[in-house]
């Protein structure tokens, strides 16, 4: 190969590559997290549901597989509530962690 074709090759990968930056810079549209905050779903499917509080510890989780489902709520104090439900029936259990009931847990 001469001197020649290996400039213009080098030349070609050079224009493919900068058409490429050019083209990914121009479609900003990606963001996950920008415009509204608030916004309406008609229809949401998915198999984990995480709800978080302001400094992103989770208050709420949905969980759903092939035999149960799940939701569990975390309080302030540290104290949570599970409602699950399968096949043999469904069950909620209450953890406080409160002043009176320090680590009790009800069924």
């Amino acid at each position: 190969m001469h001197v020649k074709q290996k400039l213009m090759y080098m030349t070609l990968g050079g224009l493919l590559v900068l058409g490429g930056n050019i083209l990914a810079s121009v479609n900003n549209d990606i963001a996950a997290q920008s415009g509204a905050q608030d916004a309406m779903f008609g229809k949401i499917t998915c198999s984990e549901l995480s709800v978080v509080d302001d400094k992103g510890m989770r208050m709420v989780g949905l969980y759903s597989d092939k035999d149960s489902g799940t939701v569990i709520a975390h309080g302030k104090d540290g104290g949570s509530v599970l409602l699950s439900n399968n096949e043999h029936g469904g069950s909620m259990t209450i953890w406080s962690n409160g002043p009176r009931a320090a680590g009790k847990c009800w069924r």
